[in-house]
């Protein structure tokens, strides 16, 4: 091959190889950015666990109630005190999480677990938390009146002096609960299990306990009038025979 021709190819290539390199470089950088974000919406997707310290920023209430919701789970994260008032928060983990003095008035656990959750003084007024795990929660003087919770769970939790009148606690599990002194006028514990909890000084007027399981239940200087019993097992062991 002559020299003519062999410079007209090392020219050629000089200039096609800079192009080439260029369009390299540009069709890369998208797929790293489409690589970027699938990363970000996996980890999001994933359920990050929220940040405790998050929910001591006064925009909590409105920045980070979508997170909750959406990583479902919020286990340990300080929210006393928080307005969440009519808050869809169904099936979300609130273990060891503080509520204590929150606004949850109209709000649903359906199926959420509050396991050991603090809900001293806590407004849960018309609440709706079927089939919710409150085991060993702190709900001491909360206001738990006309609220549904049906099939709940709430073993050896603490409800004193709370207030759940009118309330529906229909087949929930109170086992070893204490509701000492606790104001529970036509609440519905029809069918619920209330084996050894304590029941003493409460107001149970006009309280639904048909089918009620209060096998060695304290009872003392509760008041019953008006009360519902029949087929309730009362804490000797007997069933109520309806009249």
């Amino acid at each position: 091959m002559n020299r003519p021709l062999w410079l007209m190819v090392i020219l050629l290539g000089c200039a096609i190889f800079p192009l080439a390199s260029y369009l390299a470089r540009t069709t890369a950088q998208p797929q790293q950015s489409s690589t970027a974000t699938s990363g970000a919406a996996s980890a999001t997707s994933t359920g990050v666990p929220l940040d405790p310290a998050i929910a001591d920023s006064p925009e909590f209430e409105d920045a980070a109630a979508e997170q909750v919701r959406m990583n479902q789970q919020c286990r340990g994260c300080n929210l006393r005190g928080k307005d969440f008032s009519n808050a869809d928060w169904s099936r979300v983990d609130w273990r060891e999480a503080d509520l204590q003095q929150a606004n949850l008035q109209g709000a649903k656990f359906i199926n959420g677990v509050l396991t050991g959750a603090k809900l001293q003084g806590a407004n849960l007024t018309y609440a709706h938390g079927y089939g919710a795990d409150l085991k060993q929660t702190d709900l001491r003087r909360a206001d738990l009146r006309w609220g549904h919770f049906l099939n709940m769970s709430l073993s050896r939790s603490d409800l004193r002096e709370a207030q759940l009148d009118e309330a529906e606690l229909r087949d929930a599990d109170l086992t070893f609960a204490n509701l000492s002194h606790a104001s529970l006028q036509k609440t519905s514990f029809y069918g619920a299990e209330l084996r050894e909890a304590d029941l003493s000084h409460a107001n149970l007027r006009g309280a639904d306990l048909r089918y009620a399981d209060l096998l060695r239940a304290n009872l003392s200087h509760a008041d019953l009038a008006g009360a519902k019993l029949d087929h309730a097992i009362l804490p000797d062991g007997t069933e109520v025979t309806p009249q």
